[in-house]
């Protein structure tokens, strides 16, 4: 029996206002599940840095928000008001 190419990764849960580091090195994010709307900021960055933005002030509803993009160093998410799960590989 064949699997299909099903987008499955590995997850991150954040409350709002919280920021973290869900991966270090290379890899990409498939998107985020929200619980609540609000805005986040993405980064690709191995620690809490923010100077190599993927996405700022990204305006997510609750639901699921795809953000199909690759980070080489580590993926960073700060988030405002939203809560939810990053998707990530």
């Amino acid at each position: 029996m064949a699997i299909a190419n099903l987008q499955v990764g590995q997850s991150k849960v954040y409350t709002a206002g919280q920021s973290a580091n869900a991966k270090v090195g290379p890899g990409a994010v498939l998107g985020f599940y929200a619980s609540v709307a609000g805005t986040m900021s993405i980064y690709d960055d191995a620690a809490t840095g923010t100077t190599t933005p993927i996405g700022t002030a990204l305006v997510i509803n609750a639901g699921w928000n795809p953000l199909p993009a690759a980070f080489s160093a580590g993926v960073f998410v700060a988030l405002t008001t939203a809560a939810g799960t990053l998707i990530y590989v």
